[in-house]
């Protein structure tokens, strides 16, 4: 548009509309795709030119606050050579630009990762983190200077101990705190999943599954995180192939097809530390009656679903994973179960043992 004279249609909406398949009243304040990807383009251009190999070049830049570019010449008598071929150059500079962004444009939509995540990225609406915060049970004051007696309770340090084998403890002694502590696991994939999506545009906002509805799932694309301490992981899987029975006996992944077949949490050292984890993972671009995508990263503990969502947020990661999926899988739903195991109080990376797409 720039070397055509048409510098005016070089607005954020326009390009929002033609490079991005952008509605023509999408809202740009909420949807910064365009401000995103020219921030992009400024650092790359920097890069380019920090290499000494290019001063005799013809210098291309955005300033910042508009999307025009500004074409600095090195010395006047080349850029008077320049003025000469600028009919042609014109041409060819368009081509080649226009080619460079639609390759460009399709390779990132074409990554494996960016083509399960496809279909919220295409939502352009914010996506709902759903998580459930932990409930943990401790000792009142009364009943701790009673089972501990040397216990500093003053100290902010944070203390690990067991109780002596001699030690009565009541009902009366517990409380349950049910909104204060959220698993490290589940905290990671916040965090990992709001920069996925901060990258390409799209803003985030993390509700509580004790406070979220249904109807939030007819509003906006979501993402489900964890397993057992989330109620719509269980109640919206149920009816998957893969899914967690209610049997807080047995914690465990089980296939509705086979019973028989399971996945069960496995520790060690009499139970007080777990040595396999799993996951379940799905994508559902349609379930029931909700209208907006549906994914789901749930581990039995935190350590699976901290391992889940590493592997779904990186390119490298993802790679592994869809090399597990059947061929024509970019359209379809998908559900995986996962396994890691824990070394050293980490998870490591995890495998794919099982998927069902239809």
């Amino acid at each position: 548009m720039t070397l055509d004279g048409r510098d005016e249609e070089l607005k954020e909406r326009s390009i929002g509309v033609e490079v991005f398949g952008r509605p023509a009243d999408y809202d740009t304040g909420d949807d910064s795709v365009v401000r995103v990807k020219m921030s992009d383009v400024r650092r790359r251009l920097a890069q380019y030119y920090a290499d000494p190999e290019t001063a005799s070049e013809v210098r291309i830049q955005l300033p910042p606050g508009s999307y025009r570019p500004a074409f600095d010449f090195p010395d006047e008598p080349e850029r008077q050579v320049v003025r000469r071929w600028l009919p042609w150059l014109s041409g060819v500079v368009a081509a080649v630009a226009v080619i460079l962004g639609a390759t460009f444009w399709l390779y990132l939509r074409s990554t494996p990762m960016e083509q399960y995540w496809g279909p919220v990225l295409q939502q352009r609406r914010p996506v709902v983190l759903c998580v459930n915060p932990a409930v943990v049970f401790k000792l009142t004051v009364p009943a701790m200077r009673r089972v501990f007696p040397n216990l500093e309770l003053d100290d902010p340090k944070t203390y690990k101990f067991s109780l002596p084998p001699e030690a009565e403890i009541s009902g009366h002694d517990i409380n349950g705190i049910h909104d204060q502590f959220v698993f490290s696991g589940a905290t990671q994939a916040v965090n990992r999943l709001t920069q996925l999506f901060a990258s390409r545009g799209l803003s985030t906002r993390v509700a509580s599954a004790n406070e979220f509805s249904t109807r939030s799932f007819q509003e906006n694309p979501a993402v489900l995180i964890g397993s057992y301490s989330n109620r719509f992981t269980i109640d919206l899987t149920r009816d998957f192939r893969f899914f967690f029975p209610r049997d807080p006996a047995r914690v465990r992944i089980q296939d509705q097809r086979n019973p028989t077949r399971t996945w069960e949490l496995r520790r060690r050292h009499g139970g007080q530390t777990v040595e396999t984890d799993f996951a379940i993972v799905f994508r559902a671009l349609r379930h029931r009656d909700i209208n907006r995508p549906l994914f789901g990263i749930s581990g039995i503990t935190h350590y699976a679903t901290q391992a889940a969502t590493e592997l779904l947020t990186s390119e490298e990661g993802f790679q592994r994973f869809a090399s597990a999926l059947p061929d024509g899988w970019q359209s379809r739903n998908i559900e995986a179960v996962l396994e890691t195991h824990v070394v050293a109080g980490a998870p490591t990376e995890p495998r794919v043992v099982a998927v069902h797409v239809w």
